[in-house]
């Protein structure tokens, strides 16, 4: 993971708010929040009550590629965003993720390309949620 600011959507960016099963002829972002969000659900044992991709309309205009994957599931808001970044040791754009729990950036490092990219986003949410709750849990008073 890098520090890098993340970048942010344009006020025109599409929105898709995705519903139900998958459908034919369906991109594969919204196949992608779709998985994303069956392995978020399995994790947390929660279901995902709202599931919506945002991307640029760097296809109509100049300007920055980035994507977000919005989940609502149980009390959380989770903020997926996809981008892409340079690499002093790398030539052209290096993808990558930044994850946002409830408001507050979370460390993502794609750790393989041997696991599919939702499963290991969807990993480190689960995480990030169960350090929390245990965090909220240690912190109340006990009666």
């Amino acid at each position: 993971m890098t520090d890098s600011p993340v970048p942010a959507l344009e006020p025109d960016a599409d929105t898709v708010t995705i519903f139900g099963t998958a459908s034919d002829g369906e991109s594969g972002a919204i196949t992608f929040a779709r998985g994303l969000a069956r392995h978020v659900e399995r994790l947390l044992q929660t279901p995902v009550t709202t599931l919506v991709y945002r991307t640029n309309p760097s296809d109509r205009r100049p300007c920055r590629a980035v994507q977000t994957y919005e989940l609502d599931i149980g009390d959380h808001h989770i903020v997926v965003t996809c981008y892409e970044t340079t690499h002093p040791l790398i030539r052209g754009p290096v993808p990558e993720q930044a994850i946002v729990v409830d408001d507050r950036r979370i460390p993502f490092d794609r750790p393989t390309y041997l696991e599919p990219l939702e499963w290991q986003l969807a990993r480190a949410i689960w995480i990030a949620v169960a350090d929390r709750e245990t965090a909220r849990q240690r912190d109340e008073p006990h009666t």
